[in-house]
């Protein structure tokens, strides 16, 4: 990574007007560091990201911040899913998830251009993106996380890879 900007914080790049209510992406990072070199490093015009399940942004910053991106899709409901509901806290929250969503992009200055907002179920949203003929060159799975749904976004999220792509799946455990 010599050659190349270290990925900082995930949230670099966004002013003090930012707003999170968690920081489960700090820990990934030396993980996503090691396994995205190539894309950090990558010349040209930038990769296509797609994330399904983007909460507050945080991640989404930090891709934007980390790597090349040319555009960036976000798929996300921003009601929570069942496995987010149940959990106390998270669920105080889910309320004010898009709000502070589309305030985190502002206060980071994200364009327009590059971002992608696609609100919805990602089991409605992923086909419609294969319709349309969007191929991503990394996809970050982070949605609902029973066992069902993330099967449907392994499955969707295959078809929308781009050949030598790389898909992320979040909360995985050996």
């Amino acid at each position: 990574l010599a050659e190349c900007s270290q990925p900082h914080e995930p949230a670099v790049g966004c002013s003090s007007e930012c707003e999170f209510s968690n920081n489960w992406q700090s820990g990934r990072i030396p993980l996503f560091s090691e396994v995205l070199e190539e894309y950090m490093c990558a010349d040209g015009e930038g990769i296509d990201v797609l994330e399904i399940g983007s909460y507050e942004g945080r991640s989404t910053l930090w891709f934007m911040h980390a790597l090349h991106v040319r555009t960036m899709t976000c798929v996300d409901t921003w009601l929570g899913g069942e496995d987010m509901v149940r959990i106390g806290e998270i669920a105080k929250e889910l309320p004010m998830a898009e709000r502070r969503f589309d305030k985190n992009m502002r206060a980071a200055g994200v364009s327009e251009d590059m971002l992608i907002k696609k609100k919805g179920d990602s089991y409605k949203v992923l086909p419609e993106l294969l319709l349309a003929g969007k191929r991503f060159d990394l996809i970050f799975v982070d949605g609902s996380h029973t066992a069902h749904a993330a099967q449907w976004d392994a499955l969707l999220s295959i078809h929308l890879l781009r050949v030598g792509g790389l898909i992320i799946f979040d909360d995985y455990k050996k």
